[in-house]
């Protein structure tokens, strides 16, 4: 680009100097008269005529020169232009294909997080759900608890006057006992009344326990068949015993229901994700029902036995 300006100003300056001394010399015409100065070259001095035609000639050249300058250095400008433009154009190709991937990789990410955004949308609602869910059941569970508090303590209340009337009826049968040993009738009468008052005693304590046992399977969320199955399975080991009178023996009876027993343990662990210690608590409780129920079933055969030994009037 240098050096096509410097052709352009050596030109204008080729130029500008024909001009000028073109008209230094029509000036001079002017001032001598433009006949008498050409007049004068022909009739007086032909030199004149000559020197015009080669200042004529001079300035003719100076001004083709002029011109070939002009024109190399409009060339080398197009040159300088095409390559300007052929690189301007490569980097606009150039910078275009960035922003074609830069535009496409943020349509990607923008995609992504409208995915994320939906998902966790979802996942939110879903959360809200459960969190519903979940206060539900605590409130309903806190109820069941104060529910489960006040049975207990009217439970209590009851057990601890039963346990003071059979007492009191113990009392009374003992004095009777020493004071009269042949009012046979009323002691059968006051003994039938106490084997009452003790069936309904552990009737009562019976359901209480009974109650505190279903409030613990609500909570272990388990089935009731495979605990009444747990119960009916301590039971008979419980009377197995009580007809062998304690004594550790080889009985095949007992065997076969202590592997049942097991075996409903383990299904408790594995189907119903109990842990060891509340398998172990459920069954503590089974089996202490199931002490209870023989005990009631004995006072029965008592009582009806002491209703047979009645004598009729």
């Amino acid at each position: 680009m240098t050096y096509c300006c410097d052709h352009i100003k050596k030109a204008n300056e080729l130029v500008n100097s024909a001009r000028s001394e073109i008209n230094w010399h029509w000036e001079e015409s002017d001032n001598t008269g433009v006949g008498d100065y050409f007049a004068g070259a022909f009739t007086l001095n032909a030199s004149w005529v000559k020197k015009a035609s080669d200042l004529l000639d001079k300035a003719q050249g100076r001004l083709s020169r002029g011109n070939n300058f002009l024109r190399q250095a409009q060339n080398e400008f197009n040159a300088c232009s095409c390559a300007n433009y052929s690189e301007l154009l490569n980097r606009c190709n150039r910078a275009n294909n960035d922003f074609q991937e830069y535009k496409d990789k943020y349509e990607d990410v923008r995609d992504s997080r409208e995915n994320e955004r939906v998902q966790n949308s979802r996942n939110d609602e879903k959360l809200r759900g459960n969190i519903s869910l979940l206060q539900n059941k605590l409130t309903n569970t806190q109820g069941l608890l104060t529910d489960s508090k006040n049975e207990v303590l009217r439970l209590k209340d009851s057990l601890s006057e039963d346990k003071t009337k059979i007492e009191d009826l113990n009392t009374q049968l003992n004095d009777l006992r020493l004071k009269d040993n042949n009012k046979g009738i009323e002691n059968k009468d006051l003994k039938k009344n106490l084997m009452i008052k003790q069936k309904e005693a552990l009737n009562e304590t019976l359901n209480f326990k009974e109650y505190k046992l279903e409030v613990f399977i609500n909570r272990l969320d388990i089935g009731l068949r495979k605990v009444r199955n747990l119960r009916h399975n301590y039971k008979e080991l419980i009377a197995t015993r009580e007809r062998n009178n304690g004594i550790d023996v080889n009985n095949i009876a007992e065997n076969n229901i202590l592997e049942n027993i097991t075996l409903i343990q383990e299904s408790f662990q594995e189907e119903d994700a109990v842990s060891i210690s509340n398998v172990q608590k459920l069954c503590r409780k089974c089996e202490k029902l199931a002490r209870l129920e023989l005990e009631i079933e004995k006072y029965r055969q008592e009582q009806y036995q002491a209703q047979q030994e009645v004598p009729t009037t």
